[in-house]
């Protein structure tokens, strides 16, 4: 029976005192009955408040009963009910998918939002934006340009996504959107000007930043369109720009030849971070991966090298030790081999050696002066080894970056024969096509290999 319905009385058709006792029995067990469920109700509001609430909600009724009060005491402090004991949210308020809260409100017909990492801190948000309205300091939905607006729909997105995306979306913003199409009021942009912004990317910074600009924009105009700011998104019909030339695939994919792997490794001896080159080049990953890699993450009993973690950057562009690695499926144990265990070894023996002793936190591969290192300092001494070369030999060698020792190990894993499905795993593959992609480069290399070599016996 829901709460706060009660039986309805029925009348004995009893004689007398018969009839008056049957009534006053009804009435008894009626009274008994709602005395129940509202002590069951009670008990579950002070269930839903929280272990620390539960005791306290019980004692204070009890101490009101005992006064003889029929209303909470004064001193005593209200009983939690309804949305708030029950942790419900208000009105406008929505957890959001990706973590934090936001609430929405209207004034005069327009719709405003803040956003919260807890929801207790909403309240706040939203009586410092109704005053800065108030104030006539903040921008309308009809006078807000794109960079107003981007700065308000960051600090949301912040919210819900790590803070290194945080920060290449500031970066990507400031270094090609801001000063262009930033004063641009974002009721008036125009397709055509999104499009012209595309084209000038894509010849100063390539198709793949040209494109990146486009998804940006296409993002913060849906969140204008959420925010009831314009009624349709301009950048959602553009097409992205395609790559001319190779395959997106083959270009990204640098696979170095052994002889590339002799010329480079011949500059990096004496390097601090010799040794972390040959390990990605031998295990496949990512640098942030290795650079992120401490003792406690290495099994030298069972042989196995536990990926947990990466290097990332904080809001400001800080490299920071991240709390997970790039993706979940990112998490891995990846086996050591011969090659491998000899460069954890030789890692192991000089650490010890310089320090005396190993903590379960210190870095395996650290930087010079013992602490992290990062992407930038491993991409920095790998380009620096190679002007070295270039600067004493006749014979160029071309620049490649870091990632090319991932991609080198997996090329070699798979003329080696290994499964793709085993080879996601080793490299922590988001998807398997990814993996099939470079099966597919590799095979098409093969097969132009296959084909110079049937050239020189053809007639």
């Amino acid at each position: 029976m829901p709460w706060g319905t009660l039986p309805r009385l029925k009348a004995s058709t009893g004689k007398g005192g018969r009839r008056n006792e049957g009534h006053k029995e009804e009435k008894a067990r009626a009274a008994n009955e709602a005395g129940r469920r509202k002590a069951e109700k009670l008990r579950y509001t002070a269930e839903q408040a929280g272990p620390g609430k539960a005791g306290q909600v019980l004692q204070e009724k009890r101490h009101h009963q005992e006064q003889g009060h029929k209303k909470p005491c004064e001193n005593a402090g209200p009983v939690r009910k309804g949305a708030e004991a029950m942790g419900k949210l208000k009105t406008g308020e929505r957890k959001r998918p990706g973590g934090g809260y936001e609430k929405r409100f209207t004034i005069k017909g327009v719709r405003y939002s803040v956003y919260a990492e807890r929801k207790e801190d909403l309240q706040a948000k939203e009586d410092e934006k109704r005053a800065q309205i108030k104030a006539g300091i903040y921008h309308t939905n009809e006078t807000i340009t794109l960079s107003q607006y981007f700065d308000e729909w960051i600090e949301g997105k912040a919210l819900s996504v790590r803070p290194i995306t945080v920060y290449l979306y500031q970066r990507l913003f400031r270094k090609f959107i801001r000063r262009t199409l930033g004063r641009h009021k974002v009721r008036t942009l125009e397709r055509r000007q999104i499009v012209s912004l595309m084209n000038h990317v894509a010849d100063t910074a390539g198709i793949a930043t040209a494109n990146k600009v486009h998804t940006l924009i296409g993002s913060i105009l849906k969140g204008a369109m959420a925010d009831d700011i314009i009624q349709r998104n301009v950048a959602a019909g553009i097409p992205a720009i395609k790559q001319k030339g190779p395959a997106a695939r083959e270009t990204i994919h640098r696979e170095l030849t052994d002889s590339e792997i002799e010329k480079v490794f011949s500059m990096l001896k004496g390097s601090i971070y010799y040794t972390a080159y040959r390990f990605l080049l031998n295990t496949g990953t990512r640098a942030g991966e290795c650079a992120a890699l401490q003792w406690k993450d290495v099994d030298r009993t069972h042989n196995i090298i536990h990926i947990r973690r990466t290097m990332t950057k904080d809001k400001a562009g800080k490299w920071i030790l991240g709390e997970t690695a790039k993706t979940k499926t990112s998490v891995r144990d990846i086996p050591m081999n011969q090659t491998v265990r000899e460069i954890i070894d030789y890692q192991w023996n000089l650490y010890r050696d310089l320090k005396g002793i190993i903590s379960p936190c210190d870095f395996v591969f650290p930087s010079s002066t013992g602490g992290h290192t990062n992407t930038t300092a491993l991409e920095g001494s790998l380009r620096a080894a190679i002007r070295k070369y270039n600067e004493h030999s006749p014979v160029i060698l071309k620049f490649f970056s870091v990632h090319a020792f991932r991609d080198t190990f997996a090329s070699r894993a798979i003329r080696a024969g290994v499964s793709p499905n085993t080879l996601k795993e080793i490299l922590g593959h988001a998807s398997l096509s990814m993996t099939m992609d470079l099966y597919a480069h590799v095979s098409q290399g093969d097969k132009r290999q296959a084909m110079e070599k049937l050239q020189e016996v053809s007639f």
